[in-house]
């Protein structure tokens, strides 16, 4: 089956499984390594991502389900200062411990 969707404001075109995860097509598919795989269920926070604007957890989303959306890691655009502000908030009250779930934690 065939999946597009807007990834960090580019077209994305995939091949997909029914089974693949959101997380596995990003990462193997359009090497999205910033979108972290951690629990495998949903409670970390390493794999959220934003879904039309809203925190996803990757890991536990078929990618068939967000055909026709619009996705952004931490690495998209800036969205007019929107992750420069929060980047910078997490660095100054140390928010990052070893900096793995940061973009999750940053997406939620």
């Amino acid at each position: 089956m065939q999946v597009e969707f807007q990834f960090n404001d580019e077209r994305a075109i995939c091949d997909i499984a029914g089974h693949e995860t959101l997380l596995a097509v990003l990462r193997d598919k359009l090497g999205a390594m910033e979108v972290k795989y951690g629990c495998g269920e949903g409670a970390c926070g390493s794999c959220v991502v934003l879904v039309d604007g809203n925190p996803l957890a990757s890991c536990i989303t078929l990618c068939a389900s967000v055909d026709g959306t619009d996705i952004m890691s931490v690495k998209a655009p800036d969205p007019p200062g929107a992750w420069a502000l929060l980047k910078d908030r997490f660095a100054a009250h140390e928010g990052a411990q070893c900096g793995f779930c940061t973009p999750g934690l940053l997406a939620s």
